[in-house]
């Protein structure tokens, strides 16, 4: 999937922008989607977004190829309940992105 199709995916479903055509439009008038999974300022937006009902952890770690990666977590949590939505990637906006679809039910 390439970081196109996600940012489109992390308007509509994480952030509940309407998309048409390949542009957001609000108020009648047409933009083109932030990139998402590529600027950590876009990402942190969706952060912001999620806060309100998800904990939010970002850590950085070493994978099994000594690699850096990142590591980052909402967390839905109710008393009764508690639900992790995980993802790993070489970007910190990218593992944003990848968790943040993940805890609205997208798995890519």
């Amino acid at each position: 999937m390439t970081h196109m199709e996600i940012d489109k995916l992390v308007a509509s479903k994480v952030l509940g922008i309407e998309i048409k055509y390949g542009n957001i439009v609000r108020d009648g008038k047409r933009s083109g989607i932030p990139s998402y999974s590529r600027s950590i300022e876009q990402a942190w937006k969706v952060v912001e977004s999620l806060r309100n009902y998800r904990q939010f952890t970002l850590s950085d770690c070493i994978d099994e190829n000594n690699k850096l990666v990142y590591y980052v977590n909402f967390q839905y949590n109710d008393t009764h309940h508690v639900v992790n939505y995980e993802a790993y990637s070489n970007s910190v906006a990218m593992a944003i992105c990848l968790a943040a679809l993940k805890s609205v039910g997208v798995e890519i």
